[in-house]
């Protein structure tokens, strides 16, 4: 009787554990989706790119620029603590100061799942 508890007590471990982890072994991707915005200069949005994900001033002007023309535009994916806490700081440096009289609001910015087959 003992060692089929024993042995129920494993196979309950090891189910949870399969349950908690990705199929793959790694964590679910997310895309952190810039939005277009036609009131924050595309020079403060590219700035701010910039200052989050260190990207270069070439890369950081075109997915600004991309975002304005398109509407949308992904520009980092990973796992969603990470693109949480992206997203939450380009939220955080708030509108252009120099277009907030003409009405500029923080960047708008979402998360999106990824499918498994993308990367």
């Amino acid at each position: 009787m003992r060692d089929a508890r024993i042995l129920t007590r494993r196979l309950r471990k090891t189910l949870s554990g399969r349950r908690l982890r990705h199929e793959s072994g790694r964590p679910p991707r997310y895309a952190v989706v810039l939005h277009g915005d036609w009131i924050n200069s595309s020079q403060y949005i590219a700035r701010m790119l910039q200052r989050t994900f260190f990207y270069s001033p070439t890369k950081s002007s075109y997915l600004a620029f991309v975002a304005r023309c398109i509407g949308r535009c992904t520009v980092w994916k990973g796992p969603f603590e990470i693109a949480e806490m992206k997203a939450y700081q380009l939220r955080a440096y708030g509108p252009d100061p120099r277009r907030i009289t003409a009405g500029a609001r923080p960047l708008d910015v979402t998360l999106e799942p990824l499918q498994r087959g993308r990367s």
